[in-house]
């Protein structure tokens, strides 16, 4: 069976346009001059609270990243910050007389959680759920004119046990301010599909809902243009439409575009939909829409095509929370990520385990990403003490709600492949509640019938036996590959011949970054310093080594790709240091973007074709001279040589038994080498110098690579991602702070705290390392630990003042204690490496900032 699927898809953005001749649609942001407080207040008594308990405050705005963690056991799984409790944000604000015949409302894109919105004393909305955007109607309580100031409050409430990691809490996505005429298209209204994609021509179906004023009815004409990159009109319809007081109707258009360029990973073309409604000749709404065409289907024995061309599924997961930033979206900061992400050569991301922010979609549309599209983590079952909140309190009345304006928000986004009903439910153990899970999958086709529902079942056999696999078009499995060849012995079933699957959840192995542990092949946890190896030979229970996942992927052709657990790592979920940790260690990349090593070993499957070497651990050992210290090598090649102080150590070939040997001891090791990129001498001791490693493939030498051991720290070299930024509150340059030696050599071992300080047209947002067991706030402060040589500092300009930024670094003497991390630990004997001088030359770098 193919699930076939050809649409195109659109990231919704309102354009300012006239109506009546006279007034605009008008799309503002409503993110500034609004302050904040936490406390036990109500409605009612927020008047008694102080004002010297408000604080200024921008969105979007995440008020716990700012503040200290607390070690608690309530709160380990939000990685100890202080989550739960009673927030209040208000705004004041005047409106012209001009605007008294407009609707206006606030479109707010998530507030975490709980949500209800008052208006000069009058509630106006509510919502509970905190990752689902929704529209709040103003009307009737605004005031007008001058003088007239209207007083915005929300509160929020979280509750101490309401989510299994780290949510953030405020009003943490965008908020928007949006006016229209009492005649005007629904939001969220605009449906566009491809029913057929050639060559040669494409027909576009556009179906666009208007809602009538309550005192017009009468005919109106609804235009709709498509606009190819360099803005040239490429198709045009037009159509008369019938209006009726107070009623919203829908209107369907049939547009042709010849010779269209297809979106696809590589080549993420967008085209522009502009839809326009007249009313006697005089424009009373407009819409832009940005899409994309392109086909794509599940084949239930091949994988995934896109555009007719075989793709293999590189995927990862991703909490929402953006490192040092915490929860507030910011689309640079997302863009960052997707870049790193793709330096690794993934195509493809699941928003694990909630709807993402609108501006990570549109990222992905623009960037060539594949996304899985997630709504909720639990429905009806709570997840032992996690589920206080919305689950199952508040099921029964806004699952509905949620998933409804859930997919009319993103349905028409060209990267969103699939969408995802539910993540590891406890509802698999019990054969009666498949149902529950058939009606949301019908609720998903309801409101998009082109794209298929899956879940990630983590209960294979309950999920079979109970039914649940048959109430989604794709079935995802979470760590399958602990069952053995489970994708193929699935795929063999003759009743699940034409079931297509994709694997939701893979590795979620964990490892710190520059981090080792010796003797070589203990496990990768429990170790003395709260940190986990990485060396990743080891897993946890429910998972395995990435090694063994990649065997799977390719040995089961029938299987769609994979969504290892996780891109990057999270605040929250610190297992299993949960008392001594803030952040999860899952990550493939850490919290402030710093690669691990495991990130290499995807880059050298993920991107065959990219000739690369990457050696752990890295070389500077001081006190190890003599021992054992085993070295890794991840390389896209076929063959490689390892030189130490020039001397060989002898070629490992890949397919070869000795190139895996006893480390991986619990799995067939001869057949994990036919298909691991990872080469292994274990025989290796350990002196100081260069290591050095020759790749070859075919025969060929493709790259090399060389580390060598570093002396004491001489000097900070600062590194901006980007050294030109915008003059605004969103643009962001991240700065990385490395400590070298004399020679320009990075210095792995170096763990000081070091003091930052911004001068110029700019600010210093936020401070991180990627050590989860750093319990420093990571905003608000000057001082940072670095974490095995890196530090990561991150500014943004001043709105509206071009300018340069100047950014200073220095190192702090401080004394040692016991909580100083270190690079590595002995196990049996607890021996760390020695702490370095804080002697050495500052850093400096400068940013400019232009309109």
């Amino acid at each position: 069976m193919n699930l076939s699927y050809s649409i195109f898809l659109l990231a919704i953005a309102f354009s300012v346009c006239a109506c009546h001749g006279d007034t605009d649609r008008e799309r503002t942001s409503f993110n500034a001059d609004w302050q904040m407080m936490k406390g036990d207040f109500t409605v009612q008594t927020i008047g008694e609270a102080g004002e010297q308990l408000w604080e200024p405050v921008r969105l979007p705005h995440d008020w716990a990243i700012s503040q200290r963690p607390v070690k608690g056991a309530s709160m380990k799984n939000y990685g100890h910050y202080p989550l739960p409790g009673t927030y209040w944000y208000r705004k004041s604000f005047v409106l012209p007389e001009e605007d008294q015949d407009k609707l206006i409302s606030l479109y707010f894109e998530g507030i975490m959680r709980d949500a209800t919105i008052y208006l000069n004393g009058e509630q106006v909305g509510r919502w509970v759920y905190g990752y689902t955007s929704f529209p709040v109607n103003l009307l009737p309580y605004l005031k007008f004119g001058e003088g007239e100031v209207n007083e915005l409050l929300v509160r929020l409430h979280l509750t101490k046990k309401f989510t299994r990691w780290y949510t953030g809490a405020g009003i943490y996505r965008d908020v928007w301010m949006i006016k229209t005429n009492p005649t005007h298209f629904v939001h969220d209204g605009v449906f566009i599909t491809t029913p057929t994609v050639q060559n040669d021509y494409a027909i576009v179906n556009v179906e666009t809902e208007i809602s009538s004023a309550a005192s017009f009815s009468g005919k109106g004409l609804v235009e709709a243009f498509i606009l190819n990159s360099q803005d040239e009109v490429v198709a045009q319809g037009k159509r008369v439409a019938d209006f009726r007081a107070g009623e919203t109707i829908s209107v369907e258009q049939e547009l042709k575009v010849l010779k269209p360029n297809l979106w696809d990973i590589e080549n993420p073309y967008l085209y522009k939909l502009v839809t326009k409604l007249k009313i006697d000749e005089m424009r009373v709404d407009e819409l832009e829409t940005n899409f994309g065409i392109r086909t794509f289907r599940f084949d239930a024995n091949e994988g995934f095509f896109l555009n007719g061309r075989h793709v293999k599924i590189y995927g990862v997961n991703n909490h929402h929370d953006l490192g040092p930033l915490g929860t507030a979206f910011n689309l640079r900061a997302a863009e960052r990520q997707l870049e790193i992400l793709r330096e690794m050569g993934c195509n493809a991301i699941r928003t694990s385990h909630n709807p993402s922010a609108p501006g990570l979609l549109d990222l992905c549309d623009r960037m060539g990403f594949l996304v899985m599209n997630e709504l909720f983590d639990s429905w009806t079952i709570p997840k032992g003490v996690h589920d206080e909140g919305y689950t199952p309190k508040h099921w029964d009345d806004w699952w509905e709600k949620d998933l409804k304006t859930f997919v009319r928000r993103d349905r028409n986004h060209p990267s969103i492949i699939m969408w995802s009903s539910g993540n590891e439910i406890p509802e698999q153990r019990h054969e009666k509640l498949a149902q529950l899970s058939r009606e949301i999958t019908d609720e998903f086709h309801k409101y998009d019938p082109t794209r298929p529902v899956t879940a990630g079942f983590n209960l294979n056999k309950d999920a079979v036996e109970n039914g649940f696999v048959d109430t989604v078009d794709v079935v995802g499995w979470n760590y399958a590959t602990k069952f053995g060849d489970w994708y193929n012995d699935f795929r063999a079933r003759p009743e699940f011949k034409d079931k297509p699957q994709i694997a939701t959840e893979t590795v979620s192995t964990q490892s710190s970054r520059g981090y080792y542990r010796f003797p070589y092949g203990e496990p990768n946890l429990n170790g003395p310093e709260n940190q986990a190896c990485s060396y990743v030979m080891r897993a946890p229970h429910y998972g395995l080594p990435p090694d063994m996942e990649l065997m799977r992927q390719a040995t089961s052709p029938s299987l769609a790709g994979e969504f290892i657990w996780t891109g990057f790592d999270y605040i929250g979920e610190p297992w299993p240091y949960e008392e001594d940790s803030t952040l999860s260690y899952y990550g493939l990349i850490d919290l402030c973007g710093f690669p691990k090593d495991i990130f290499y070993n995807y880059q050298s499957a993920w991107r065959p074709n990219y000739d690369m070497v990457h050696i752990l651990p890295h070389w500077t050992w001081p006190g190890r001279e003599g021992k054992l210290t085993p070295i890794h090598v991840f390389t896209n090649g076929d063959e490689a040589e390892l030189f130490v102080n020039g001397k060989s150590h002898g070629k490992r070939r890949k397919g070869e038994g000795n190139t895996m040997v006893k480390s991986f001891s619990r799995h067939d090791a001869g057949s994990l080498a036919k298909f691991t990129n990872r080469m292994i001498w274990e025989d290796v001791i350990y002196e100081p110098g260069e290591v050095k490693v020759v790749a070859w493939k075919n025969g060929e030498k493709i790259a090399e690579n060389a580390i060598h051991t570093a002396g004491e720290v001489a000097r900070l070299q600062l590194t901006a991602d980007r050294k030109k930024i915008r003059a605004d509150y969103e643009d962001l340059s991240f700065i990385t702070v490395d400590a070298v030696d004399d020679a320009g050599r990075f210095v792995p071992t170096f763990n000081g705290t070091l003091e930052f300080s911004v001068e110029g047209e700019g600010e210093l947002v936020a401070l991180g390392s990627g050590n989860p067991t750093d319990f420093t706030p990571m905003q608000g402060g000057s001082t940072y630990r670095a974490f095995n040589g890196k530090c990561l500092a991150i500014v943004r300009g001043i709105d509206g003042k071009p300018g340069s930024i100047t950014v200073r670094v220095k190192g702090v003497p401080a004394r040692i204690t016991a909580e100083d991390v270190y690079s590595s630990v002995e196990v049996t004997g607890r021996k760390k490496t020695a702490p370095h001088s804080t002697q050495f030359e500052s850093g400096e770098i400068i940013v400019t900032t232009e309109l």
